[in-house]
């Protein structure tokens, strides 16, 4: 099966690249570059010198979990403590906005059976509608939530501040013009989860039990067994449009309270009870 991946440029991203090409016909990736905010703007944004000062206070309060989070993806996605380099073999470009024009013309170019995608802006026209005159097989996303309970971005945290570890896993689905609410073919938890782990570490496990659902499902749509299972209606979309901005204070707060009120320990004391309602595709 010949894939175009699109992905956002991240250490767990790179991983998936090395385990697509293990397993199929990586023919094209697409890059998403971050744009790098200016130092005034980000300041801006903080606003006023106290706001500043507590800024950097919060950053110190919070930089041993941090540490702890990229202690853990070097072990879980590097190479020797460094992200897989790109593979030489496959034709790449970089781009700002994942819907640029050329990247309609990379897929026309290429013609792969399936497009797959990781940590990009949402997909839009013109590119949604090659499926399936270009695109055969679909296209389809790994999701670091529980569809359709946690839909859009950084779901694990809003999982968490939600008070709602239950609905911490991944999704793999077909993309549609919503977001994180196409048909399911797979989804699952991971099974490590610990006391003292924190939003990022879970987010970790998260995209490492994500990618691993990710090949299976591509095997799954290769072989044609696999699902597709409408989802049903509930959950939430936490996005900047449904004024859920995570951000510095917020981290610590939730990171806080793990500790004093012992969220995660609780949960998988009572893990059986509190995941019985949650449907997980598999």
């Amino acid at each position: 099966m010949k894939i175009i991946l699109m992905i956002s440029d991240s250490i767990s991203n790179r991983y998936l690249v090395k385990k697509i090409r293990e397993n199929f016909d990586l023919i094209g990736i697409v890059i998403q570059e971050e744009i790098p905010e200016g130092l005034i703007s980000k300041i801006a944004k903080i606003g006023s010198p106290v706001g500043i000062i507590k800024h950097m206070f919060l950053r110190l309060l919070t930089m041993a979990s941090y540490r702890q989070g990229r202690r853990l993806e070097k072990e879980y996605f590097s190479n020797n403590g460094l992200p897989y380099v790109l593979p030489e073999d496959a034709p790449i470009i970089k781009v700002k906005n994942i819907n640029d024009p050329q990247v309609r013309d990379f897929i026309f170019k290429f013609k792969p059976d399936l497009l797959a995608v990781s940590g990009t802006q949402l997909l839009r026209q013109p590119i949604l509608s090659l499926y399936p005159a270009v695109i055969k097989k679909g296209i389809v996303n790994m999701h670091t939530g529980l569809s359709p309970y946690i839909r859009g971005g950084n779901a694990t945290f809003w999982a968490l501040y939600s008070g709602k570890p239950q609905y911490i896993g991944a999704t793999i689905h077909y993309i549609d013009a919503d977001i994180d609410k196409g048909d399911i073919i797979l989804s699952g938890r991971p099974d490590n989860i610990e006391f003292d782990d924190t939003d990022f570490t879970i987010d970790v496990k998260v995209r490492k039990l994500g990618i691993g659902l990710y090949i299976k499902a591509l095997k799954q749509i290769q072989e044609g067994t696999n699902k597709r299972v409408k989802q049903w209606p509930g959950g939430r979309l936490f996005a900047v449009k449904t004024g859920h901005k995570k951000d510095l204070h917020m981290i610590y707060e939730l990171r806080k309270r793990l500790k004093k009120e012992k969220i995660l320990k609780k949960y998988l004391a009572d893990k059986q009870e509190c995941d019985k309602d949650v449907v997980i595709i598999d």
